[in-house]
C-alpha cells in the first residue's frame, strides 16, 4: 500500500503570503508553488480556513479593480505626466509634460461588449426561410436529372436483348 505523505501544515502567517501574491495576479497553481504544497491542498484551504480565502480573494478583487481601471483608461484615453530630457546650452535638462494617449477603439469594443452584453455583443443573424415543396420537387428532379445523365440508356432490341445505347447531346 502507498504512503501517504504528511499533509502540510497551514499557519495564518499565509494570509499575508496569499494576499500579496493574489495581488500580483497568482493563481491557486502559483500559491502552491510558493508554499511548495499540492493545488489540492490550496484547494482545501481556501474551503477549510475562511481567513486565507478572504485574503487571497481580497487580493484577487484589488488586482482585478486595478486591471479594470487601466482598461478604462485606455477605451477612453488619458493623459499621464513624464519627464524628456533635453539638451539645452550645452547641458542635459529634464523638462515635465503632459504625454496623451488616445482611446483605443478595441479596448472601448471589449469593455462595452463586457458590461452592456446586450447592446453591444456581436450579432450574427441567421436568415431563416422555409422551403416549399415546389421548391423540394424542384431539388428532386434536378438530382434525379443529374443522376440519369450518367447512366447509359439501355434499349431493347426486336429480339428482346438489351444494348447500350448512346444518349443524344
Amino acid at each position: 500500500m502507498a504512503k501517504r505523505r504528511r499533509t502540510p501544515s497551514y499557519t495564518p502567517d499565509y494570509c499575508t503570503f496569499a494576499y500579496k501574491f493574489c495581488l500580483l495576479g497568482a493563481t491557486n497553481e502559483d500559491l502552491a508553488g510558493v508554499f511548495e504544497v499540492s493545488r489540492n491542498t490550496i484547494g482545501n484551504w481556501l474551503a477549510r480556513y475562511p481567513e486565507f480565502r478572504k485574503a487571497a480573494q481580497d487580493g484577487r478583487d484589488v488586482a482585478d479593480a486595478d486591471v479594470v481601471h487601466a482598461l478604462l483608461q485606455k477605451a477612453k484615453g488619458f493623459t499621464h505626466k513624464d519627464v524628456k530630457i533635453l539638451q539645452i546650452e550645452g547641458g542635459a535638462e529634464p523638462v515635465e509634460y503632459n504625454r496623451y494617449f488616445p482611446p483605443d477603439t478595441q479596448a472601448a469594443i471589449f469593455w462595452l461588449r463586457n458590461r452592456r452584453r446586450q447592446q453591444w455583443r456581436e450579432r450574427i443573424e441567421h436568415e431563416h426561410t422555409s422551403v416549399t415543396e415546389e421548391k423540394l420537387r424542384e431539388l428532386e428532379e434536378a438530382g434525379i436529372r443529374a443522376r440519369d445523365a450518367h447512366r447509359p440508356l439501355a434499349a431493347l432490341t426486336a429480339d428482346g436483348a438489351h444494348t447500350n445505347v448512346t444518349r443524344p447531346q
